[in-house]
């Protein structure tokens, strides 16, 4: 499986005052969403996720949607997901193989380890 490194564009107070991140911050985005910048456009053929936090909750649904570019209001959905409740990394392969360099998730619960692939 090949694994492509990500760049999260994170929103919060502590993440803007990082050096190593963006000096422009990303908009506001609501709980719970969040967008990850890829190095380079890929073809997502599948998403890999997992939550190796143990005091934390697993998600359950999410939305997943990508894009070529950020900031923008159109976003291509790949679809509403549904995790189990397991320390395991859980594989949705997608029926679409879209290019994209953003992927835009919503989550209620964010303390999540995202892989594409």
């Amino acid at each position: 499986m090949e694994k492509t490194r990500l760049h999260l564009l994170l929103n919060s107070r502590r993440a803007q005052s990082q050096p190593h991140l963006p000096q422009s911050p990303p908009p506001r985005a609501p709980p719970g969403e969040f967008v990850i910048e890829l190095c380079e456009p890929i073809q997502v053929k599948q998403l890999d996720i997992a939550n190796f936090e143990l005091f934390s909750s697993t998600p359950k649904d999410f939305l997943v949607s990508i894009s070529d570019r950020y900031p923008t209001n159109k976003w291509i959905k790949l679809g509403t997901f549904h995790a189990r409740d397991e320390r395991t990394v859980q594989s949705f392969p997608l029926d679409e193989q879209l290019y994209a360099k953003y992927v835009k998730m919503f989550i209620k619960y964010i303390k999540v380890s995202a892989l594409l692939s």
